[in-house]
């Protein structure tokens, strides 16, 4: 402890953080002892002492209760969700793009339904409206709809709602009206906004529109601009990280500023001061992001260490930089853009003798390939948690990527600093630099096109990540010299090695035995649900599809649960009916999954459009399909079987599409699950008049729990435990009905609601059925 006295704090306030969010402080008292004691024996054999060990103990409940003030209480914003309001509040940052303005406002005023209020709270703005730009330190006054932000209800999915609630924001408003009450005074956030608003609109006007997006991106960290294919490409090779301004941007911008103030003849506490401001300015430019405070602080404090004389300690000086920035914002210990910004300067100082050791057989220009391979080597946890994916192509990509990024930001501060005064000669700079991101972009396609660009894994396990640091920690050690072992002991450590990561493997593809999993994924207004047989088979019921502006519900959600569930293949798809909420997602599924077998109802009329165009994509694809109806069963195991209510086999004439929807009950051993489709009262009634045994322990709600889909008969002979709606938030048919979620508390039966809980787990081993909501309300 008395040698790295800073680390040891750092992270026991960091541990405190992570505790935090814990509201259950009877558990929050069991850790803190638990550590007590977990310290006292770790350390009880060296030089640290008991008080030193109630030093640690204190810096960890310090994080605890630092964690609990940054966490926000609530939103009387959010109250109004849905309905349109006037606002009034002082601008804290703005940010204007190619079709609209975002606003991000610390509200003091707020009228609907003729009262007013008056709180404090932070809200964003979202404004169409170009033709009034506001500036930090602005007083504005807007009419909008109050939204609630997207929250990613899957597995692994980044969750925005989330994101932002740890900058205390908790709605968003699609602001039809805006006015200037007044000008805000000269501040230093409102020159920066406007030098950095100027600059990319003069990206825009000299560059074609998706050079000067990848120039902005890389200068200021902003990707708003790039266009959606663009973004795909960057992110599948893993060089997405060239858009977070972080250590490779500072490090090149003060190699300019180090080589302008020494041409000068400077004092050395001169340059550190000029170079110091310089990061401060370009910092603040690129918005304050974790990673450029990280790389801002450590730099400094490496030149000031040069200039006192003193030999700067690297990790002394990232624990400053992240003790800093979690004082600021103590909710990003679980962001990301903090993790994988300290993890990766982490990775290329200490994984630096690894990587000397990996590519022995590089005799010049080594670090060229050394940086990229280490950076990935310890982000790759991190990267596969976050983002599900893994190129094996990332390391040939990033090679030339970093070279380039480099130009960019020595030519692009350049651009910052003549651009006023000597417009022309930045003009050229410009043009020579959309000339390399060009070329750069072309190299880019290329590799995305080969055989497995991008990998999609599946989320891991918590045990899987710690050991892969081990065993990485392990290699580096040894790489560094620092393990002196025997001939024996490597053979020994070899060995176990190699048996923990055939265990990984194995466990990854095989399934639990004797555990039956259903997640109801959450889809929006729609339905798909995916069934993971204990014998390795997977079946998706129902497949949600649509979207708007872009968005496509089977691409943008569906596709990325089922990879971060580990999905390799359908062996059997299940339609209950052909509306495009359950159906049009199969079609981008297809695209990326196998899909061997498919079943579908007996419809009385097939003119319907997505059925036929599911029927051509199952003949392109040369998938088998069947009709089913009442009576017929699908075996999946010998314990697990799918039998099908209805429809019957000669379907009434007076029969809606959705009275037609397949009803399946799902049965494993004493455990069962009743899909239900979209059926309504027709079908309803011939289920509860007939002789088939429909009870079931849970049931997917009908039609997105839509009042002509209930009866209490119906429930009362389903007589479930547990209900799950598939249902979207704010949709414009007002599901789930208020009678429906009535009857469930009356009845006592537990409801979960994917626009509520997110995507719904049900496990069950045959004997006892259980369910997780990915999130709680």
């Amino acid at each position: 402890m008395e040698r790295q006295p800073l680390i040891i704090v750092v992270i026991c306030f960091i541990m405190g953080l992570v505790l935090a969010p814990l509201n259950d402080t009877r558990f929050l008292a069991a850790a803190l002892l638990g550590l007590l004691i977990l310290l006292y024996l770790i350390f009880r054999r060296s030089d640290v002492t008991v008080s030193q060990v109630m030093i640690m103990l204190g810096f960890i409940t310090a994080g605890v209760v630092w964690g609990w003030a940054g966490l926000s209480s609530g939103s009387i914003i959010a109250n109004f969700e849905g309905q349109t309001v006037d606002m009034s509040g002082k601008v804290i940052r703005s940010a204007a793009y190619a079709n609209r303005q975002e606003i991000w406002l610390q509200i003091d005023l707020i009228e609907a339904a003729e009262k007013q209020m008056h709180i404090e709270e932070k809200s964003i703005a979202v404004l169409y409206d170009e033709s009034l730009l506001v500036l930090p330190g602005d007083l504005v006054k807007l009419r909008g709809e109050v939204r609630l932000p997207a929250s990613g209800g899957n597995v692994g999915e980044f969750d925005y709602s989330v994101y932002l609630q740890r900058k205390g924001i908790f709605t968003r408003v699609i602001a039809g009206e805006i006015a200037l009450l007044r000008r805000g005074t000269p501040s230093f956030n409102r020159y920066v906004t406007i030098i950095r608003n100027e600059t990319i609109a003069k990206f825009f006007t000299a560059l074609p529109e998706n050079q000067a997006a990848v120039i902005s991106g890389i200068l200021f960290g902003d990707t708003s601009y790039l266009d959606k294919s663009n973004k795909e490409t960057y992110k599948n090779l893993g060089v997405m990280h060239v858009f977070a301004v972080s250590g490779m941007h500072v490090s090149y911008i003060t190699a300019l500023l180090l080589l302008f103030t020494t041409k000068l003849k400077l004092k050395s506490w001169v340059k550190v001061v000029l170079i110091a401001l310089g990061l401060f300015g370009y910092s603040a430019l690129a918005g304050f992001s974790a990673s450029v405070v990280r790389a801002t602080i450590m730099t400094v404090v490496g030149l000031t260490a040069y200039l006192v004389g003193r030999r700067k300690n690297f990790y002394n000086a990232l624990a400053l930089a992240a003790f800093f920035w979690l004082l600021l914002n103590p909710a990003d210990v679980f962001a990301a853009g903090f993790q994988m910004s300290f993890a990766a300067a982490l990775s290329i100082y200490y994984l630096y003798p690894l990587g000397d050791k990996l590519l022995f057989f590089i005799t010049r220009g080594k670090d060229i390939f050394i940086v990229p391979l280490i950076a990935q080597l310890g982000l790759l946890p991190l990267l596969i948690y976050h983002f599900g994916l893994f190129s094996p192509w990332s390391i040939l990509a990033n090679i030339p990527v970093v070279l380039v990024v480099g130009i960019i930001v020595l030519s692009g501060f350049i651009v910052l600093l003549i651009q006023s005064i000597l417009w022309p000669a930045a003009e050229m700079l410009l043009l020579s630099m959309g000339m390399l991101v060009e070329l750069t972009n072309a190299f880019l396609t290329l590799l995305a096109r080969l055989p497995a660009a991008a990998l999609f894994v599946r989320l891991p396990r918590l045990w899987e990540i710690i050991l892969y640091y081990v065993v990485l920690v392990i290699l580096r050690e040894k790489a560094a010299g620092n393990l002196k072992l025997s001939l024996k002991n490597k053979r020994r450590i070899a060995f176990f090695t190699v048996m923990l990561f055939a265990v990984a493997v194995f466990a990854s593809f095989v399934p639990n035995p004797g555990q039956l999993k259903v997640v109801f994924l959450d889809v929006g207004q729609g339905d798909a649900a995916l069934i993971m047989a204990p014998n390795g088979k997977n079946i998706l019921v129902d497949a949600a599809g649509g979207g708007y502006n872009g968005f496509d519900v089977g691409r943008d959600k569906l596709v990325p649960a089922l990879h971060r569930l580990g999905i390799r293949k359908i062996d059997l798809f299940i339609n209950s009916h052909p509306d495009r909420d359950h159906l049009d997602g199969i079609f981008a599924v297809a695209e990326v999954i196998p899909v061997k077998e498919a079943v579908l109802p007996r419809l009385s009329g097939r003119d319907n459009l997505e059925y036929q165009q599911f029927l051509g994509l199952l003949k392109q694809r040369n998938i088998s399909y069947s009709h089913l109806s009442q009576g017929d069963v699908i075996k999946i195991s010998p314990a697990i079987s799918m039998e099908v209510l209805s429809p019957p086999v000669l379907i009434p004439d007076d029969w809606e599409v959705n009275d037609q929807s397949l009803v399946i009950l799902l049965q494993y051993k004493e455990e069962r699950v009743i899909f239900t489709g979209d059926i309504q009262q027709k079908a309803i009634g011939y289920l509860t008049a007939g002789e088939s045994d429909i009870e079931a322990d849970l049931i997917k709600v009908p039609h997105h729990g839509s009042a002509g889909s209930f009866t209490a008969e119906f429930y009362e002979e389903v007589d479930p435990d547990f209900a799950v709606i598939s249902v979207g938030r704010n949709n414009s048919f007002g599901h789930p009905s208020p009678v429906v979620m009535k009857y469930f508390q009356q009845e006592g039966i537990e409801s979960y609601r994917t626009d509520q809980n997110g995507a719904t787990v049900i496990t069950s081993d045959g004997l006892e059925l259980k369910v997780m909501p990915n999130k709680n309300r």
